[in-house]
Order: structure tokens, then C-alpha cells, then sequence
């Protein structure tokens, strides 16, 4: 490449030498000390690209790029940054991605002029949609962060719909004068959404200039969201280096929250993981529904990983996947679940109606994963583990359109794993604790704060009051039967019920370890 290169460095003895090697390059250049002359400059000079020192005084490099992009005339110029540091901030790295660049002092000659070349190809093939109010293409080969450059270097005004290779929109990203202000992606929104996008590499996208209907769900600019953004990636490594193997469960540490860390993730999505850790989820269970709560994944995976740097979280077991003990029953009949497993492989839709059990039962299927469940007047999960917990069933397959309300969100393997552990453990209950009675005492002030923390307990401890025995609380209950018990035995061994069991004696028949929240107080 040829052309002109501003150069904006506090030490002119850097800025002298920069110039020599451009000039005997062919370079036209310029050069300025500070960054709010390389604004003046920027404006009469009209550079292809500038480099900038990120250290300088009033105005740094950082600041400096920001209100270049503000400017229609500067916006679409790259930036190549010079960086003194052995640690690249996440700003640098979230630059690059926006097609910036950065290279670390000291630098050679090949390096610098390497960086210029990478720079002035991605601003070329940008300005190559500035007169396109509409435009289309491959995500395969024109990623999120290349979409990004495309909308804040030609300050675009619009949205960019992606859709997967089945032709299906899974996320909008809408700009305003090249700023991204709005995102959705399924059931996330914001800056949640941009982050779930970015596991968009394949299928296409669409950009539509016109004045979006989105409101401004993003206060970031570009620069700072992919700064973020890459933070987040590199935290998710981390996490995977540290937790190699997601099918494990993770315990609760008690011990006092640092404010610092309840501020950085969020009061709401710290409740929302540790809700899920509660219900023994495991790690890649967490990871895979956390959209449903609100969060991107990528940001589940970094809470967790700073709730494990802070010492609050521990991995406790592996998940178990292996076959039953020799001379035990599985816990899901293996008939059934080699038919859900068909039923998957061949996209069926159609309900299952299963009978020959306690009560009638069926399972409703579209495109092969369940959608909804019936056993007796139970309803979605919990009816799916009680048909889970009956052996020797006869099936029966109907194919015809389900329209129904979807009262299961969970794929079919999350289904068989929750539902093996459940059927399992309840398995082992003894069937005359359900006719015991239950006495509700009235909670002391922490007892009521660790049970408000937790909506599914509380919800429990309604019910206790409506009921007068454990079968009718699990019975009305809207959770499964085992979380249903897990609460019971919790709010038990903290004194806010009793259990009552004949002949005085006190049986626990499983080991239930649900910590206390008390987040108002930053403690777990």
C-alpha cells in the first residue's frame, strides 16, 4: 500500500524515526505530539491510517480513537496503536477486533509496516459499502466484528439480521450513526445478546439502513463492548482450564461475598447462578440454559469463574454417566428412553401415550424433542420423571401436529440426566414419610431472608401452609417431587418446619446441602 500515514507520539524522536521509515517507503506522513492536534490534523491531513502512542497527555490514544470515530470524516480511518507493556488490556485486543490495530514497543520496521498493511485492507474493503443501504452476505466469511467495523466506520444507521443455515433469524444488531445501541438474540437482549452472537459463524446476514425501532438497550461504545467482549472470551479459557470437564457439580462455600465482586457480575445474575446450583445443575447444564435467566454464556462462565477465584465455589463431584451397578435397575426404563432417543434421531412429532402405570401419561413431541408432559394432573418436568420412575409401561405413538403450550424447555438429554438423578435418589424414599405431617413455625428474621432469596423455596413453604401433610405439599407443588423434598428437609433442618416421623424417630433419606443466601448481608 501507499498513501498518507498521521503520526501522533508525545516523543519526537519516535515520531522522527517513523517518518524516516515511511518516507523511504513511498509514505506521505504527518506528524503532531498530542492527541488533540491529531484531531486538527485528522480533519486537513485526511490520512488513510494514523498511528498513535496510547500513552500521551490531556488526550490519549484510547480517548483519541473514540472521537475520531465520532467525527463522519474521521470515522472510517484505522487506527494502528502503539503499545508499552508486557499485559495487552482488553481495550487493545477488543480494538483489533473492530479493525484496529495494535503492535508493542519496541517494534521493528517489518512489524509496523505489517500492521499498516492489515489496517488499510480491512478499511478498503469497508468503505466498499458506505453508498449501500442494503446489503447481504455470508457469515462464514464476514463475521460479527467485521459487521461491526462495516456499521461504525461508514456510520451506519440500521439493522443487520442474522440468520442461521436453515434461513431462521437469530439475532438483530441495530446502530445508530455506527454506534451499537440494540441487540436481541432468542430470549436475551442487549449487551447479553451481543455476546450470545458471537458464536455466530455460520448461515447470513442482511443490513437494512433505516431509522431502527430498537430502543437504546446498549450504553457501551463499540469500543468498550468488544473490550468486554473479549475479556469474557478469555475468562471462558479460563474456566475451561480450570473445569475441564463440565459434567461436574459445583458446592457453595459460606463465606463473605467482596463487594467488588457482587458490583462486576451483578447482584441479579450472582441469584440466578446460584439458583441453578442450588437444583444440582452441573456446570455444562448451567451453561447451556443460563439464556433462559437472562444471561449470555459467556457471562454465566465468567461469574462462575470469579465466584471460584473469590473461594466461593469448588467443584464437588462428577456428574455420573455410567451404566447401573450390575444386579440394579436403571433408573430410566431403558425401553423408553432408546425410544425417546429414536424419536429424536428421526424428528418425530406426535404424542406418546403411555399406559399400564399409576395413572394415564403421555409425552408430546415436536420435531423429536419433548414439549410436554401429562402423568395423572401433574404437568412439564415433573410429570416426565414420574413417567421416568415407572417400570414395564406400554407405549403408543400417535403422529399427528402438536399445538399445544410448550411446558418443557429442556433438550432430551437434559432430560435423561436430571431425570435419572432424580428417579434414583426418590427411588429410595420410603413411600410412608409422604403421610407424615408437617408443622410450619414461624421463621426468624435470617430464616425468612435465606427463604425470600430463594423463590422455589419460598414458593415450598406456601404450599406447607395450605397442606398438612408431605404427600399433599409434593402433590401441589409445581416442582418436581425430589426439589419439592429437597426444600422440605432444608427449611426442616433450619427449624422453619418440622417433619414429624412415627415412633420419634428422625430419618433423613437424603443428604440435602443447600447453603444459605443472604445476599442482602453479601454473605452465602
Amino acid at each position: 500500500m501507499k498513501g498518507k500515514i498521521l503520526i501522533v507520539h508525545p516523543d519526537s524522536e519516535t515520531g522522527d524515526l517513523i517518518r524516516t521509515w515511511l518516507s523511504e517507503a513511498g509514505f506521505e506522513s504527518a506528524y503532531v505530539s498530542d492527541g488533540e492536534a491529531a484531531l486538527k490534523e485528522a480533519s486537513r491531513f485526511a490520512p488513510d491510517v494514523i498511528i498513535s502512542d496510547t500513552l500521551m497527555p490531556h488526550t490519549d490514544g484510547f480517548e483519541l480513537h473514540r472521537r475520531l470515530r465520532r467525527m463522519p470524516e474521521t470515522a472510517a480511518v484505522p487506527v494502528v496503536f502503539l503499545w508499552s507493556g508486557e499485559e495487552i488490556p482488553f481495550q487493545l485486543k477488543g480494538l483489533r477486533l473492530g479493525g484496529d490495530d495494535y503492535i508493542c514497543k519496541p517494534f521493528e520496521r517489518e512489524a509496523l509496516f505489517e500492521a499498516l498493511e492489515r489496517a488499510a485492507e480491512g478499511a478498503a474493503k469497508v468503505k466498499a459499502f458506505y453508498f449501500r443501504s442494503e446489503f447481504h452476505g455470508d457469515l462464514a466469511e464476514t463475521g460479527l466484528y467485521d459487521l461491526m467495523q462495516i456499521a461504525e466506520m461508514n456510520c451506519k444507521t440500521g439493522e443487520f439480521v442474522l440468520q442461521n443455515t436453515r434461513a431462521e433469524t437469530v439475532g438483530v444488531l441495530c446502530f445508530s450513526e455506527g454506534r451499537l445501541v440494540g441487540s436481541t438474540a432468542q430470549d436475551l437482549s442487549g449487551e447479553e445478546a451481543f455476546y450470545a452472537l458471537l458464536d455466530c459463524f455460520e448461515g447470513n446476514f442482511s443490513f437494512y439502513e433505516k431509522k431502527s425501532d430498537c430502543s437504546e438497550q446498549i450504553s457501551l461504545t463499540n469500543a468498550a463492548i468488544l473490550a468486554k467482549a473479549c475479556r469474557l472470551l478469555e475468562e471462558e479459557q479460563i474456566l475451561k482450564a480450570r473445569v475441564p470437564v463440565y459434567d461436574v457439580f459445583l458446592e457453595i462455600n459460606i463465606r463473605q461475598i467482596p463487594p467488588e465482586l457482587i458490583t462486576d457480575a451483578g447482584q441479579e445474575n450472582l441469584q440466578k447462578l446460584l439458583s441453578m446450583i442450588y437444583k444440582k445443575q452441573t456446570v455444562r447444564e448451567i451453561l447451556r440454559t443460563c439464556g433462559k435467566s437472562g444471561m449470555s454464556r459467556l457471562t454465566a462462565a465468567s461469574v462462575l469463574l470469579h465466584l471460584m477465584d473469590a473461594g466461593l465455589l469448588t467443584v464437588r463431584e462428577q456428574a455420573s454417566r455410567s451404566e447401573p451397578r450390575r444386579g440394579t435397575q436403571p433408573p430410566v426404563d431403558r425401553n423408553l428412553e432408546n425410544t425417546l432417543r429414536d424419536f429424536e434421531r428421526r424428528g418425530l412429532t406426535g404424542i406418546l401415550e403411555i399406559t399400564g402405570g399409576s395413572a394415564r401419561a403421555a409425552l408430546f413431541f415436536q420435531d423429536g424433542v419433548p414439549v410436554h408432559a401429562y402423568h395423572g394432573k401433574t404437568r412439564g418436568k415433573k410429570a416426565v420423571y414420574r413417567i421416568f420412575s415407572e417400570k414395564n409401561r406400554i407405549l403408543h405413538f400417535k403422529p399427528q401436529p402438536v399445538v399445544i403450550h410448550h411446558s418443557i424447555d429442556d433438550s432430551l438429554e437434559q432430560l435423561l440426566e436430571e431425570g435419572s438423578r432424580e428417579t434414583e435418589a426418590f427411588q429410595r424414599l420410603k413411600k410412608d414419610l409422604f403421610d407424615n405431617p408437617v408443622a410450619v413455625h414461624t421463621p426468624t428474621m435470617n430464616e425468612a431472608s435465606i427463604i425470600r432469596n430463594i423463590p422455589d423455596m419460598e414458593y415450598v413453604l406456601s404450599l406447607a401452609h395450605q397442606h398438612d401433610s408431605l404427600r399433599e405439599i409434593i402433590e401441589a407443588s409445581q416442582l418436581t417431587d425430589l426439589q419439592t423434598y429437597k426444600y422440605m428437609i432444608y427449611m426442616d433442618k433450619i427449624g422453619v418446619i418440622t417433619l414429624e416421623t412415627r415412633g420419634g424417630q428422625r430419618e433423613d433419606f437424603l443428604k440435602t446441602e443447600l447453603p444459605k443466601i443472604t445476599l442482602s448481608d453479601n454473605k452465602l
